[in-house]
């Protein structure tokens, strides 16, 4: 039905339909599915998996068939989802003291930089849908650092993520990743020389 929806509003426009489908159908999981005794924790990650990928990749190759840009709704829909698999995942580990939540974070900064590539290589014009995958990523992969090693890793997490926008963006040639790499990558060192001992040191 989800799949059936989301066609629909490529061929005919509808407006709004993505979200109504996405909506009724996390209802539908959070009341139903995920509560159900037959659902097992790794299930629900399955499930969670799948309708995470399908609400961000159909519409996104609807998009670059259509050539459309993204709309605020848009952005808003692809934060709620993050926000769905998360919360699906979370419960399903056991809460945040599970070691594997740094790797749902970095898992997924990965997929929304992925997104940010498509993107970049399709439709490089439509800057709000660049912007909020790397955004996105950004802060996903500080999320993972904060988890696992605390707020003093900051700086190498995001040297390694600019590093990554970067090489993106020789790759592709394009402009964008390569300012937002050079501008965390200016941050990353600032936030290294901050840890000197000539700001540190209060004597």
């Amino acid at each position: 039905l989800t799949a059936g929806l989301l066609a629909l509003s490529g061929v005919r426009r509808w407006s709004g339909i993505e979200a109504v489908s996405f909506l009724l159908t996390e209802m539908y999981l959070g009341a139903i599915v995920y509560r159900s005794v037959q659902v097992t924790d790794i299930t629900q990650v399955l499930i969670a998996i799948a309708f995470f990928a399908a609400f961000n990749v159909l519409p996104l190759i609807a998009e670059f068939q259509q050539k459309t840009r993204a709309t605020p709704l848009s952005v808003v829909l692809i934060i709620l989802n993050g926000l769905a698999i998360f919360f699906s995942v979370l419960d399903a580990l056991g809460g945040m003291q599970n070691e594997v939540v740094t790797f749902l974070f970095l898992g997924l900064s990965g997929f929304y930089s992925i997104l940010a590539a498509m993107t970049l290589k399709h439709r490089s014009d439509d800057r709000l849908l660049i912007t909020t995958y790397i955004v996105g990523g950004i802060g996903l992969t500080a999320l993972a650092i904060r988890h696992q090693m605390g707020a003093e890793w900051y700086p190498l997490g995001f040297a390694l993520y600019a590093l990554l926008l970067v090489g993106l963006a020789e790759r592709l040639k394009r402009l964008v990743p390569f300012v937002c790499g050079t501008i965390i990558m200016g941050l990353a060192l600032l936030g290294v020389f901050s840890t000197l001992p000539i700001f540190t040191d209060r004597k």
